[in-house]
């Protein structure tokens, strides 16, 4: 990779470092994960599920026996993110993984019955952790902060390939 085509960084500097964007991802993250680990103990859910694992789910739900390829592109994940959420996943019997019939190259994931009963209580948790941000933040600023989250997504995914792949021309003779 050239290094005129080598993704451009920039950092702004705040003049609290704590104050950074970056830092307020994490405590995003974090509070998110606080929320949604009490919902799924509140919906008894935490029996089944850990967090990580609801998009699969969703994606899943919307229509069973996806590739993993197609998994992944629908939730955005890379591939081995998901095949480790896909083998604690089966391990919990919540899904399947099964040969495709026409192509035995390809692996599809279908839902157990464990898994395809817990849709309404997933939807329901779901529903109540976007409540949770709409009734705070309101409906137009829900909207902005997914077009700018997925904005974020998109930016640091573009940088971690450039720099996976300035790290693996470093390594070329």
């Amino acid at each position: 990779m050239e290094r005129a085509n080598r993704p451009k960084i920039t950092v702004r500097r705040t003049k609290d470092p704590l104050d950074h964007v970056i830092w307020h991802i994490g405590r995003t993250y974090y509070a998110y994960i606080g929320l949604l680990e009490r919902v799924l103990a509140a919906t008894e859910l935490d029996r089944h599920l850990r967090p990580g694992m609801g998009p699969i789910l969703f994606a899943l739900f919307e229509k069973d026996g996806r590739s993993i390829k197609q998994i992944a592109e629908r939730v955005q994940l890379a591939a081995p993110t998901l095949t480790g959420l896909l083998d604690r996943m089966e391990q919990a019997g919540l899904l399947e993984r099964r040969r495709d019939g026409n192509d035995g190259r390809v692996v599809r994931i279908h839902l157990t019955a464990l898994g395809r009963s817990l849709e309404p209580r997933c939807r329901s948790a779901a529903q109540l952790i976007g409540d949770v941000l709409e009734n705070s933040m309101g409906a137009g600023d829900v909207v902005r902060a997914r077009r700018i989250l997925g904005r974020m997504t998109e930016a640091m995914n573009q940088a971690a390939c450039g720099l996976a792949a300035a790290n693996f021309e470093r390594r070329l003779p």
